[in-house]
């Protein structure tokens, strides 16, 4: 399944991640009380993805530490801005500190 990339765009913004302009791509980055997670991920500003294929949302999906049905509903608005604060501070205390970029 396909996700707009403007939705996309939007939903990140609103649920809380902060957007960054680089030459190629828009970089979010999801800090947590002020400080960095290491949670982050980037869309590309090239016309050619203004949807976003299955293999490009698996991707967004891990980098958001979430599974890809997770990061749909982030997207779609189902996952709120805080349910999503609450599964990556339990990410983050079940690891011991930010989470990782594995």
């Amino acid at each position: 399944m396909t996700l707009d990339r403007r939705r996309v765009v939007k939903s990140l913004t609103k649920k809380g991640f902060h957007e960054e302009n680089g030459k190629k791509h828009i970089l979010f980055f999801y800090r947590l009380d002020g400080k960095e997670t290491g949670v982050f991920t980037k869309v590309s500003r090239g016309t050619k993805y203004k949807t976003l294929g299955l293999g490009l949302v698996k991707e967004m999906a891990q980098q958001c530490r979430l599974s890809t049905e997770q990061f749909r509903s982030l997207v779609r608005c189902p996952l709120s801005k805080e349910g999503y604060r609450g599964l990556i501070r339990a990410r983050i205390d079940e690891e011991g500190g930010p989470v990782s970029h594995d």
